[in-house]
């Protein structure tokens, strides 16, 4: 689907546009009563903005992956503080029973 911007050039040059689509490429023409879908997707003039089906099953992999990620730098957080206790307690007892002595 080719969108055409709201730009007056843009509205002038649309038939031209639905001419040289590809064959079986729709083209859109925004009405100026609607949100700039160009505004909305950040999207500029000449940008492609490419989207598949696919990007909602890619969206949630990327969630499963940064979600592990941080799952995993937790349990490396826990193992480290828990080294780090197991390696003071000590310390600190005989740290205690060298000052009775």
């Amino acid at each position: 689907m080719i969108v055409n911007e709201l730009e007056a050039h843009s509205l002038a040059m649309y038939w031209k546009l639905k001419k040289k689509a590809p064959p079986g490429v729709p083209v859109y023409q925004q009405s100026p009563l609607q949100t700039d879908v160009w505004e909305i997707l950040d999207g500029d003039k000449d940008d492609f903005l490419i989207y598949d089906r696919m990007i909602v099953i890619i969206s949630i992999a990327i969630i499963i992956l940064i979600i592990s990620m941080v799952i995993i730098i937790l349990i490396i957080s826990i193992a480290i503080v828990l080294i780090f206790i197991v390696n003071i307690i000590p310390t600190t007892r005989m740290m205690i029973v060298n000052t009775y002595d």
